[in-house]
């Protein structure tokens, strides 16, 4: 675990906030409270589920860290009481990283906004528990604008004044909550990319090669930009159902499977559809991964669908995939360059590929085809209010900022504070 920095003391402003730490093992409790002493949070701590329901009958409670493993009550269970009986409270679980049955458990029935895998780095903790703390109050800050605005509009009929201009104003500051919030959700969804990221056998550059292939494919064909970005964040995630499988699935190459194992592997969409199946406003996403191994004659998984009855995302994804499949030595155990991994899935043109968005395939330029792509601008030449052109991703291809973030000079702090402590420089791009 890393020693606490100066995030700590950023957490000293602003109104009090009472935590819930729960965990069986005393000395983690112990080793909280020494991470967060000089903090203005009110720390409040259980041993156990049912001691951590108690407190919340006592307190007002507006975060809980719970562990997952603990007897009697899991950390899952409890969460799922939590969300029942105080849906507002920010929930976060703390597992082991193999635990991935009782994660999906903990998403599915506690509804939680964040997992912290043991051991933690005290930075990210610390990091997680204040972004808690601001979804908090940013929330209670809604509903108070909400309260007002509603009161201020029925005062307008009311009273048949000109207030239009406050009006205005106040419905300005909800839409900036309400923006704020939907980026906080968009952060969530990408923290599933940084599950595949640090896993010790799958690849993040491998993912983004893929996207970048499969977006590039879809912006020639002139899909809808809706659907473009489907394309880019379902690729991204298109290997998420292999965390739930054996290792030497994909340690394989999958030529040198056998077919019962060949099957095992392309049922890795079950698994992909089962977990993100509470991402229902990303749905186009989900059927995207969840028909990635559809032939276009017909002979797929899941469902044999053919032709155009395969969703547009899922035939491009299959392409892009199965390229940089072949590159890496997944598909035949020998890493291809562009040229012979064009040949090869040339042969299954018409069979597993749509011939019309193979011809696409065709026409995109190998140069470009190289993995993981360097950024051209540094962390030292940000400006507040720059805005950023691609997701930032460290060494290890977690995700740091997501697309779109708009610079401060905390958040450039941050970084610039990132790479001090973990030597390493990162490269960005801006939007113009």
């Amino acid at each position: 675990m890393t020693q606490p920095n100066k995030e700590q003391n950023k957490m000293t402003a602003g109104p009090t906030f009472t935590v819930l730490f729960v965990d069986d093992e005393t000395s983690i409790l112990r080793s909280i409270k020494r991470i967060f002493h000089r903090t203005n949070i009110n720390m409040l701590f259980a041993t156990s589920g049912q001691e951590a329901l108690e407190l919340f009958a006592e307190n007002d409670i507006a975060m809980i860290v719970s562990d997952m493993k603990m007897p009697n009550m899991t950390g899952a269970d409890l969460l799922a009481k939590v969300a029942e009986l105080y849906p507002d409270t920010y929930r976060v679980i703390l597992t082991g990283f193999a635990d991935l049955d009782s994660i999906m458990k903990a998403v599915n029935q506690g509804g939680i906004h964040r997992y912290i895998q043991k051991p933690w780095d005290n930075q990210n903790l610390l990091l997680t528990i204040k972004d808690g703390l601001k979804y908090t109050k940013l929330k209670q800050e809604n509903v108070v604008l909400q309260n007002k605005l509603f009161k201020q509009n029925r005062a307008l009929k009311e009273l048949n004044s000109s207030l239009d201009k406050k009006v205005a104003t106040k419905t300005q500051q909800i839409q900036l909550a309400l923006k704020k919030l939907k980026q906080e959700q968009v952060a969530s969804e990408k923290m599933l990319f940084n599950c595949i990221s640090v896993h010790p056998e799958l690849d993040g550059g491998f993912a983004q090669s893929v996207s970048r292939l499969a977006t590039e494919i879809a912006e020639k064909l002139h899909l809808e930009p809706k659907m473009i970005k489907a394309v880019k964040d379902a690729s991204l995630l298109c290997q998420i159902g292999l965390l739930g499988k054996e290792v030497h699935l994909f340690n394989t190459a999958f030529n040198e499977l056998n077919y019962e194992q060949q099957k095992a592997y392309v049922r890795q969409v079950d698994v992909a559809n089962m977990m993100l199946s509470p991402l229902t406003h990303a749905q186009p996403i989900v059927d995207i991964i969840y028909h990635q191994f559809e032939y276009y004659n017909g002979q797929g998984y899941p469902n044999m669908k053919v032709a155009d009855d395969i969703p547009i995302g899922a035939r491009i994804l299959f392409i892009a995939r199965d390229f940089w499949r072949y590159r890496i030595g997944k598909m035949t155990g020998k890493h291809l360059d562009a040229i012979d991994a064009r040949i090869e899935m040339s042969k299954h043109k018409g069979t597993k590929y749509d011939p019309r968005v193979y011809d696409i395939f065709t026409s995109v330029s190998l140069a470009d085809q190289v993995i993981c792509q360097d950024g051209s601008f540094n962390v030292n030449n940000l400006k507040p209010g720059m805005e950023l052109a691609r997701d930032i991703y460290n060494a290890k291809y977690v995700l740091m900022l997501p697309e779109g973030h708009v610079f401060t000079d905390a958040t450039i702090q941050k970084l610039k504070h990132y790479e001090l402590n973990h030597k390493e420089e990162l490269k960005l791009f801006i939007k113009e």
